[in-house]
């Protein structure tokens, strides 16, 4: 269970927002006008998904016995576990990619 754990996190923390990151830097477009809002759903539907799956599927092959307080949280604010655990990621991709903005010249002048 121990690993199971291990390798739900580094994707919630790491691989999710990377993807993400690696898919705006490469394909801008996606992430414009009412696309921009699709990927917001998206993202909170698969969260709540992803926590709710981590939750049960070990607790039905019998390997977790999940409590009260974990369950109510996966069920209503699993939405939210996505982005709170992609912030730090989004504000340094963020940071990286203003910084390039800037420090890049501008051909318009």
């Amino acid at each position: 269970m121990r690993l199971f754990s291990i390798a739900v996190m580094l994707c919630y923390v790491l691989v999710f927002p990377m993807c993400i990151c690696y898919l705006h830097y490469t394909r801008p477009y996606l992430f414009k006008t009412w696309r921009l809002q699709v990927w917001i759903v998206l993202s909170g539907l698969f969260s709540w998904c992803f926590v709710n799956a981590a939750i049960w599927v070990p607790y039905w092959l019998g390997i977790f016995s999940p409590r009260g307080p974990e369950l109510v949280f996966a069920m209503f604010f699993g939405w939210a576990y996505l982005w709170l655990a992609a912030l730090p990621f989004g504000v340094l991709y963020g940071f990286f990619t203003a910084l390039r903005a800037w420090l890049t010249p501008d051909d318009n002048d």
